[in-house]
């Protein structure tokens, strides 16, 4: 009876003994898949800010040369208005879409995500149910 006893003792102890390695293997596991997903969204920034910088230096550049052209088509137009309003006038313009391009870089950049929210559920679940084993 006795070793009866300490057989199931050690059948429980193994089988705890079990469920904790297999519990460190999965949070070694989703360790590593936080890592990749952390990877992947910085690759993803880096994307975005080059792009977005190169855009910005090339719009920069034709900006200028559009805004100086519409300033002299304005001036053409109407000779009545002084030089300083027609600048005015393209300067506001440009103004309102930049603050438009500006606006859907942020809705842009708002879509990364740092921390990844899957490994994130995901260990959650496996906390909850670590605990209910205990």
């Amino acid at each position: 009876m006795a070793n009866q006893v300490s057989n199931q003792e050690s059948s429980v102890t193994s089988l705890i003994t079990g469920i904790f390695d297999d519990a460190q293997k999965l949070l070694k596991q989703q360790v590593a898949l936080a890592k990749v997903e952390i990877k992947e969204e910085v690759g993803k920034a880096k994307k975005a800010a080059a792009s977005m910088a190169i855009g910005m230096g090339v719009a920069f550049i034709g900006a200028i040369l559009l805004a100086q052209m519409c300033v002299e088509l304005l001036h053409w137009f109407f000779p009545e208005a002084q030089l300083w309003v027609c600048f005015g006038i393209v300067g506001l313009v440009i103004t309102g879409i930049g603050i438009g391009l500006l606006y859907a870089g942020k809705e842009t950049a708002e879509d990364i995500h740092v921390v990844p929210e899957q490994t994130v559920d995901t260990m959650k679940e496996n906390v909850q149910w670590i605990k209910k084993q205990m």
